[in-house]
C-alpha cells in the first residue's frame, strides 16, 4: 500500500472514531480538576477596553471548541494510535489553575497603574460546577492621576527651542491633564529623542 493510500487509511480511521465515540468536553478532565469554560472581566470604567486588558490574562478558556471536542472523542489509553492521532487533531482542554487567576489578577492591577489608575482594585472569583469553572475578574479604577506638567532637562539651547516648536504643532502626545499613562510618556521620550537626533 502507498503511503498517501495509508495515510487516507488513517484519516477514514480517525473519523469514523469521531463518528461513534461520544462527546463531552469535560470527559477527560480529572476528578477534582475542571475544565476552564469562561472568563469575564468586570469593569467600572468604560474608559478602559476591556479587550486591551484580555491581553494580560495569564489562562483563558479553550478558543477552539470543535478541537476541544474532537480531543475530547479519544480514549483515556494514550498507548493506542487511534488516541494519539484523534489528540492531535484536537485542541488539549484547559484545566483552570487558581494561581494563574490569581497572576492573572496582579498583571490586570500593574497594567491598569501603568495607564495611571494606582489607586485600581482588582478582585477574582470562581465558580465550579460539573468538571466546569467560570472566573469573573471585578474592577474598580477609580480617579486616574493626572500630569500637572512635566518638564524635560536638555542640553544645549538650540535642543530646547527645536523641542519648544515642535511641541507648539501640537505633535506631543501629552497635553496638561492627561492621564498619567506609563506608555504615552515612554512614546514622548522616543519621540523627544529621535527629534534631537535629527539635529
Amino acid at each position: 500500500m502507498s503511503k498517501q493510500l495509508c495515510r487516507i487509511n488513517q484519516v477514514l480511521t480517525v473519523m469514523m472514531a469521531l463518528i461513534v465515540v461520544p462527546c463531552s468536553t469535560t470527559r477527560l478532565i480529572p476528578e477534582g480538576q475542571y475544565l476552564l469554560k469562561d472568563v469575564d472581566i468586570n469593569i467600572d470604567n468604560p474608559d478602559v477596553s476591556k479587550s486591551d486588558l484580555e491581553d494580560y490574562l495569564v489562562q483563558k478558556p479553550n478558543d477552539n471548541v470543535i478541537g476541544l471536542w474532537i480531543y475530547n472523542w479519544s480514549g483515556a489509553d494514550t498507548s493506542k494510535w487511534i488516541n494519539r492521532q484523534i489528540r492531535k487533531i484536537g485542541s488539549a482542554p484547559v484545566i483552570y489553575n487558581q494561581a494563574s487567576s490569581n497572576q492573572s489578577a496582579e498583571e490586570l492591577n500593574m497594567a491598569l497603574k501603568n495607564k495611571g489608575y494606582l489607586n485600581a482594585e482588582v478582585t477574582v472569583s470562581d465558580t465550579t460546577y460539573d468538571k466546569k469553572a467560570e472566573v469573573t475578574f471585578d474592577i474598580q479604577t477609580h480617579d486616574p492621576h493626572r500630569i500637572r506638567e512635566y518638564t524635560v532637562d536638555f542640553p544645549n539651547d538650540q535642543a530646547e527651542s527645536t523641542v519648544a516648536r515642535w511641541r507648539a504643532a501640537n505633535r506631543s502626545v501629552i497635553d496638561s491633564a492627561a492621564i498619567l499613562d506609563l506608555d504615552m510618556l515612554e512614546t514622548e521620550r522616543g519621540n523627544i529623542t529621535q527629534l534631537l537626533r535629527n539635529l
